[in-house]
């Protein structure tokens, strides 16, 4: 109509309407702050026993390999000697000099420290006395670092000085000869928690004394292993629930007059 106030352009539906409000959404950057901050927490709790046993593996990786390394030494010492060293070497009186471990330094990359040491005399006596503190790093034990110390190793070689049932005998050597297909059932050396002495000292562990150590789970998450050096060189960790398996290898029931 000619005069109206209507607007053409008006909707004929168009009323005044209170605006609506929008129903609020949550706040998300609230959210991502909270599962941000739980992650964090999570990655700080978790990564360090991530951490630990992932230095806890290298660590029985590295001491698997030093036992190795030791078999690998006797081996070739037989193989140039055509037996395998003494337990300790004496002088013509019977005193116990050194160990066996001195003898197959040039074989575990200690040639320096071989020459260095004066196999006249016994390993605590003069010069011998200052090259104690150089424990070879072959003899370590990489999970209980501090064994190390004071010239301490826990790497022990299995002699029976009574019967001569072991691989290692007390001042001589031993022809491996028919027992080859056999050494594997057989210790030849350890690395124990409870068990050390100074590296180069005529010092090592019975089949009898070794039975009785069959404690040696220590409180901690990670639970103590016995390393196990075999005849044929094979290396083996057990834990203390395995330990009734060790008496049945501690003794090498080699005829010790059967010498091939």
């Amino acid at each position: 109509m000619i005069g109206s106030d209507l607007n053409p352009f008006d909707s004929p539906h168009a009323e005044s309407q209170e605006p609506v409000m929008k129903k609020q959404q949550p706040n998300r950057l609230v959210e991502a702050i909270v599962v941000i901050g739980i992650i964090t927490i999570l990655i700080a709790v978790l990564l360090p026993a991530v951490q630990s046993a992932r230095e806890m593996q290298a660590s029985r990786m590295s001491n698997n390999n030093c036992l190795r390394q030791i078999g690998l030494a006797l081996h070739n010492y037989h193989d140039i000697y055509g037996e395998l060293p003494p337990a300790y070497v004496t002088d013509e009186h019977g005193k116990r000099l050194y160990s066996w471990r001195v003898l197959i330094l040039p074989y575990v990359g200690e040639e320096q420290l071989y020459s260095e040491f004066e196999l006249d005399k016994a390993w605590n006596e003069g010069h011998n006395q200052t090259l104690i503190e150089r424990t070879p790093q072959a003899y370590r034990n990489h999970e209980d670092p501090e064994t190390a110390t004071g010239g301490q190793t826990r790497l022990l070689a299995l002699v029976d000085e009574t019967d001569g049932r072991t691989l290692l005998l007390p001042d001589q050597g031993r022809l491996l000869g028919d027992y080859h297909d056999q050494l594997g059932q057989w210790v030849l050396a350890i690395d124990h928690p409870n068990l050390s002495c100074t590296w180069s000292e005529p010092s090592d562990v019975s089949p009898r004394e070794l039975a009785q150590q069959k404690d040696f789970d220590w409180p901690g998450p990670v639970e103590s292993g016995v390393y196990l050096l075999f005849g044929d060189g094979s290396v083996k960790r057990i834990e203390s629930r395995d330990w009734g398996r060790v008496t049945d290898w501690a003794y090498s029931n080699v005829d010790p007059e059967k010498e091939p």
